[in-house]
């Protein structure tokens, strides 16, 4: 049967084609539901229109739907997270002040000075060799400065180390130096006049102790430096201490003592400066 196609136009009639279950009903012979009356997409044709549409053309202006509210469990509408910034001149930092500034011993260390400044920054002061020593309280400034002491002796002012030199360059104990209550060793050079120790600041000089030399001690912050000055060319340029002795005689657990500090970081240099010393002097003997 052929079936004429009638042109679409204006005024042509709403089509209502069936849904699916129906067409399966047909097919299968099984009695479609009835769903009652369901809305139905309206045909028609866009014939001798335009094919775009504004904004304006799309909007109804009209119904009776509810204002637009918030639902049960809406979240509020998303806005993005806004710092607030108050008004005003930009914050500077003075850093370290050594008027201001508060030193902490117990985050300071053997090589660094820990600070913590007035406008609430913290500085650290950074050295190659020790600069600290730890007591109960924790690491406070070593102080090589000299002053004299008991037995008109003169001594380093603050450090875990004692040092302490003689008043006269002929002393016994001429140098002497403690890792602590019951370890110490000193020495003295031999041949040197008796002559008077002066101070300036951490250095002891001995002026004259030998023919035509002067003789400088000072504590150092991991023992003591020995400087040897020759004033004149004719002055002798061999120089002998006699270290770790008594009456001549070195213990053998002062050499054992020695031996086992070579390596310290700390008392490796003095200890090795001594053995040498008692060597020499062994082999001449």
């Amino acid at each position: 049967m052929a079936v004429a196609a009638a042109p679409l136009g204006k005024g042509t009639p709403s089509l209502s084609l069936p849904d699916l279950s129906d067409v399966l009903s047909w097919v299968m012979g099984v009695p479609s539901p009835k769903w009652g009356r369901l809305p139905r997409q309206a045909s028609g044709t866009a014939a001798g229109r335009g094919h775009s549409a504004s904004a304006a053309s799309t909007r109804a202006g009209r119904g009776a739907g509810h204002k637009p509210g918030k639902g049960r469990g809406e979240l509020a509408a998303y806005t993005p997270y806004a710092r607030a910034v108050k008004k005003g001149k930009s914050h500077s930092t003075t850093g370290f002040s050594p008027k201001t500034s508060k030193r902490m011993a117990a985050k300071s260390s053997q090589v660094s000075d820990y600070f913590q400044n007035t406008d609430g920054t913290i500085t650290r002061k950074i050295a190659q060799t020790p600069i600290n020593y730890r007591d109960a309280t924790g690491w406070q400034p070593i102080d090589t400065r000299v002053a004299a002491g008991p037995g008109g002796r003169w001594r380093e002012k603050s450090n875990s180390l004692s040092v302490d030199f003689a008043p006269t360059a002929a002393d016994a104990a001429l140098a002497s130096f403690a890792v602590d209550g019951s370890h110490s060793l000193s020495y003295a050079l031999q041949g040197a006049g008796k002559v008077t120790g002066t101070v300036s600041g951490s250095t002891v000089t001995y002026k004259g102790a030998l023919t035509d030399t002067d003789l400088a001690l000072s504590p150092i912050p991991t023992g003591v430096k020995e400087s040897i000055i020759l004033r004149s060319a004719q002055a002798p340029v061999t120089c002998m201490g006699d270290g770790g002795g008594t009456d001549g005689v070195v213990s053998r657990e002062v050499v054992v003592r020695l031996n086992a500090l070579i390596d310290d970081p700390i008392l490796g240099g003095i200890a090795g400066y001594v053995l040498g010393d008692i060597r020499h002097f062994a082999n001449e003997s």
